[in-house]
């Protein structure tokens, strides 16, 4: 999901999707952040419920939060209400050792639950790809080379696998 935007001489810029990471562990928080910005992304740490959720409330859009359960003096399944009841709905991805932390929350919402496993990222890349699509890097020349409309025809594919994937979750039970 890439976003366009207007600047002011007219002409559209693409921009990557914005992401928000919070973890109460300051070296797990900054390791997310270069990897997954290194990935394309746009990442925003938070370290605090307080600053999730102002961030995920913010005048600048968010497309994902990468969440840690076990954020410091928070009542965790309010919180997790509290960013479900944001308009537009914002999918959460818990990333945590264990998946009991999460309970029934990932039944009521567009929440994707990823294990831990020490410095592995891939299961946490491959669930932020098939809910954003891919981020957006520097050095990817594919724009500019005259295949924007088969890189479009991709995303949408990928999109609509991860639309399908959210309803089939959604709805289960």
């Amino acid at each position: 999901m890439v976003k366009t935007l207007r600047e002011d001489s007219g002409r559209t810029v693409e921009k990557p999707p914005t992401i928000i990471i919070a973890d109460r562990n300051t070296h797990i928080r900054q390791f997310l952040q270069r990897e997954i910005a290194a990935a394309g992304y746009v990442v925003i740490p938070a370290d605090t419920a307080d600053q999730l959720i102002a961030l995920a409330y913010g005048k600048d859009p968010v497309d994902l939060v990468i969440l840690d359960p076990d954020l410091p003096d928070v009542d965790f399944p309010a919180l997790f209400r509290k960013i479900c009841n944001r308009i537009p709905q914002l999918p959460v991805v818990f990333h945590s050792y264990d998946r009991s932390e999460t309970g029934d929350l990932l039944l009521d919402s567009p929440s994707f639950f990823v294990q831990k496993k020490g410095d592995s990222l891939e299961g946490l890349m491959k669930m932020v790809h098939q809910i954003l699509g891919p981020g957006q890097r520097k050095d990817d020349k594919r724009r500019e080379s005259g295949k924007k409309g088969k890189k479009a025809a991709t995303i949408a594919k990928r999109n609509e696998a991860s639309m399908m994937m959210f309803i089939a979750l959604f709805y289960r039970g």
